[in-house]
């Protein structure tokens, strides 16, 4: 129908924009520090990644608000992909992978330890770990730089194959 889910970080807050430009607070909960990352899965649940405590929620379309777990660190953005929602985190060097069905997490990507290193799994490491989309050929992309001014950002290309 055209509307769009944002996050308002400061405000704990899901907001919806309707296709006409008004906004209407949608979910706003205390349990949420800081939502900065958005994901929806195929049944139309929206996944929360919430920076500021690591914390994973799910909100059913009705606007039913779940803590479904908190990462050990902050935690960044996310992308649903393949019954996962994959999530970076920024402090914690590394790519996690919750399985919807089963509630695993697993790490994917990263040695836990801030790098530019390419390879498998724990062998790569990355610097500040922000954004993460799936491409067309179904690699996620993360984006990570150094500290502020100093480390240019570059992408990352991530292949999971469970």
């Amino acid at each position: 129908d055209g509307t769009l889910v944002v996050e308002a970080y400061n405000l704990r807050a899901l907001m919806k924009v309707y296709a006409d430009g008004t906004v209407d607070e949608w979910v706003a909960d205390i349990k949420m520090a800081g939502p900065n990352g958005l994901t929806m899965g195929p049944d139309g649940t929206i996944y929360v990644i919430d920076h500021k405590d690591g914390g994973l929620f799910a909100v059913s379309p009705a606007g039913e608000l779940e803590k479904l777990l908190q990462f050990p660190k902050s935690t960044s953005h996310g992308v649903y992909h393949d019954g996962g929602v994959f999530v970076t985190s920024r402090n914690g060097f590394v790519v996690y992978r919750y399985d919807i069905e089963t509630a695993d997490v697993v790490i994917i990507a990263g040695s836990g330890v801030e790098g530019a290193a390419d390879g498998r799994g724990a062998e790569a490491s990355f610097g500040r770990l922000n954004a993460i989309t799936l491409g067309p050929d179904g690699a996620l992309y993360v984006n990570h730089g150094g500290e502020e001014g100093i480390n240019p950002v570059s992408i990352r290309r991530i292949v999971h194959k469970p």
